[in-house]
């Protein structure tokens, strides 16, 4: 997502666009993309590169909707 490299699936992490301690966006789809290691670990996840790449892939709208929905309480319960 950040830079554009070929990996083999062992050098890709599930690089998420709003970090993984907001509940809200864990799991939404669109919050994960494949990213290089690199980008992901080393580099803070170039946040800004990947908003730019994720607007290209899903739409504005979208991007801001996840960007909003991590202010929002989520609680994870079991039924």
């Amino acid at each position: 997502m950040t830079c554009q490299r070929h990996y083999l699936i062992k050098g890709i992490d599930a690089g998420h666009f709003i970090q993984r301690e907001h509940l809200a966006t864990r799991y939404e789809r669109n919050n994960v993309w494949p990213q290089c290691r690199h980008c992901n670990r080393y580099k803070g996840g170039r946040h800004s590169v990947y908003r730019d790449e994720l607007i290209k892939t899903v739409g504005r709208e979208e991007v801001e909707r996840l960007e909003k929905l991590k202010y929002e309480t989520v609680i994870f319960a079991r039924s």
